[in-house]
């Protein structure tokens, strides 16, 4: 493209032009002579002779290179233009328009406008131009957060209200409203962490968080935690409390049961979420990496330094994973509970949570209110055991704390046929 405008305007040359002319309309007489090139030689590219200073190859890759080089050369800005001088209105109106039409037409009605005396040196004041930003709605964070927390509520409350008629909305609603309370006591305890740190209390503050995990999803999901057995046994202090992990819903149980001045471990990849991660960061949780058995190791035995110093416990789930079991089982327990309680030298707490799967079964698309069972087990002393007793302690501890559970569920299998009992002979009297 560049070539053929350049071509265009050379072919305008004097010369070069008639050439071309004679060559179109094939009358190679009208030519014009001349003596530096011969007639019987071919027009070049541009429809002019090569010979030429301006027609030859070397001018036409020189002009290419600079139309080439314009092409990609930056934009120069231009200074902007001083701005024009306000209109000035005449100091006195003048009527010589209206005059000029009255005489042309007689009839024509000029109507009286009153123009506003104003002195020459006085300037006219124009309304300032629109401001486009200023006209755009600009929310700020906090009502972001505002809008997305209402519409979060208003959505779960519609699901609440669908699952009257259709289970599975039920089991949305308060799975949302479950993880939504996680979130916003998570975002609590960010603020109670380094607050109470500032204080001098900040061992204290997965404590409180706990406290704040009991409340609010106790009246969002409607679920409660119960100790029936053992509730001095969690003033033990330090110990290493254990407890079997069905489900996400743990964590509510935590607010029932966690004792001051505890530490809970969890899995490294959890210190990564946003707000629960920086809560359980702010709040000294053990992290595990348990990918990599060397930081694992250095982890418990920071966590037994912590122990032994400051007497701080520390909480861990001794499956290791949850379970999701709609039956009373057990999986089989990790040794890191065990380990850590002997590098301490504290005791170890066992803390059976009964089978909730008749509150919330994941399988099933099942959750719902009710109150859950919890028995907390006597102290496991470690005094005196040596790292080759772990397999047994192990052991033993998992054997008492299976026993604990499967007498929960008998106990709950008995109210149960006790209940239809009574509700059978209720009637049976109504009849």
């Amino acid at each position: 493209m560049i070539l053929d405008s350049v071509g265009w305007r050379l072919s305008t040359i004097p010369g070069c032009w008639a050439e071309q002319q004679a060559v179109r309309r094939q009358k190679p007489a009208e030519i014009h002579p001349n003596p530096l090139r011969p007639k019987d030689e071919s027009l070049g590219f541009f429809g002019c002779r090569e010979d030429l200073p301006l027609c030859s190859p070397k001018f036409k890759v020189s002009v290419n290179l600079l139309l080439t080089l314009l092409l990609f050369l930056p934009d120069i800005p231009l200074p902007s233009p001083s701005p024009l001088p306000p209109p000035l209105l005449p100091a006195t109106p003048t009527a010589g328009s209206c005059t000029v039409f009255a005489a042309l037409s007689p009839d024509l009605v000029i109507p009286k406008v009153r123009i506003p005396q104003r002195t020459p040196d006085q300037p006219v004041l124009f309304p300032p131009p629109e401001n486009p930003l200023s006209t755009t709605t600009t929310m700020s964070l906090f009502s972001y957060v505002a809008s997305g927390i209402s519409s979060f509520v208003v959505f779960t409350l519609s699901l609440f209200a669908l699952g009257q008629k259709v289970p599975r909305a039920a089991f949305v609603a308060r799975c949302l409203a479950a993880y939504g309370s996680l979130l916003l006591c998570a975002t609590y305890g960010v603020v109670a962490s380094i607050v109470l740190r500032i204080a001098g209390y900040g061992r204290i503050s997965q404590y409180a968080t706990a406290r704040s995990f009991k409340w609010v999803m106790r009246y969002t999901t409607g679920v409660t935690f119960n100790i029936i057995e053992g509730a001095e046994h969690l003033n033990t202090r330090p110990a290493v409390f254990i407890a079997n992990h069905q489900s996400e819903l743990d964590v509510l149980m935590l607010g029932y049961i966690f004792p001051p001045y505890c530490s809970v471990t969890a899995k490294k990849s959890l210190k990564y979420i946003p707000f629960l991660g920086w809560f359980m960061s702010l709040s000294r949780t053990v992290f595990i990496d348990r990918a990599n058995r060397e930081t694992a190791v250095k982890a418990f035995d920071s966590a037994a330094d912590e122990m032994r110093n400051h007497r701080q416990s520390v909480f861990i789930f001794a499956e290791g994973t949850r379970s999701y079991s709609d039956t009373p089982e057990l999986l089989p327990f990790k040794k890191g509970a065990f380990h850590l309680a002997l590098k301490a030298g504290v005791p170890i707490v066992p803390v059976v949570t009964e089978n909730y799967s008749h509150v919330l079964s994941p399988r099933n698309m099942r959750f719902e209110p009710g109150t859950i069972k919890i028995k907390v087990l006597p102290p496991i002393s470690t005094e005196g055991l040596t790292t080759a007793d772990i397999d047994a302690l192990t052991k033993s501890t998992r054997e008492s704390m299976l026993k604990a559970l499967l007498e929960l569920a008998d106990k709950d299998k008995q109210e149960v046929d006790s209940t239809v009992a009574a509700n059978g002979k209720s009637t049976a009297v109504e009849l």
